[in-house]
């Protein structure tokens, strides 16, 4: 049985609100539970008008910022290793000079001449940006 008020905060918007005796009762002899939701979440999650308006909260995947890492495993920075050099900026050649064989390294044609770090190339995903726009906010760090 109620025994008092009841403060509580509401799971939508934060705002803190009070169950009293007189709503326990009620909602104890329909058999609900007790509310999460203050009674301007309720209206407006019932469709009704409400001039209560809830605080945005703040998108949990992205902590605010609208932007999550780059989920490529090898990016690193918006770049990612050459495939043609592996990474060293450089490829080895050979070439003959008589009967000699020799064994020489050059700038990667990949890599090097197009203006990118030596042996990076820019990511698929992200651009050479580094991060991706968060989904879950659509890059605006909160959710409505």
């Amino acid at each position: 049985m109620a025994t008092g008020d009841e403060t509580r905060t509401c799971r939508d918007c934060g705002a803190v609100f009070t169950f009293t005796v007189r709503d326990q009762v009620f909602f104890a002899s329909k058999g609900y539970d007790p509310p999460t939701r203050c009674p301007g979440c309720r209206q407006a999650r019932k469709g009704g008008s409400s001039s209560h308006q809830k605080a945005p909260k703040v998108c949990f995947k992205c902590d605010g910022t609208g932007q999550i890492p780059c989920t490529m495993p090898t990016c690193v920075g918006g770049h990612i290793a050459c495939p043609r050099c592996d990474g060293f900026g450089q490829i080895e050649f050979v070439y003959t000079r008589g009967m000699t064989i020799k064994a020489a390294f050059k700038d990667c044609p990949r890599c090097t001449r197009q203006g990118y770090p030596p042996g990076r190339l820019p990511c698929d995903r992200c651009r050479m940006a580094g991060y991706l726009t968060c989904l879950k906010c659509n890059g605006t760090g909160v959710i409505h």
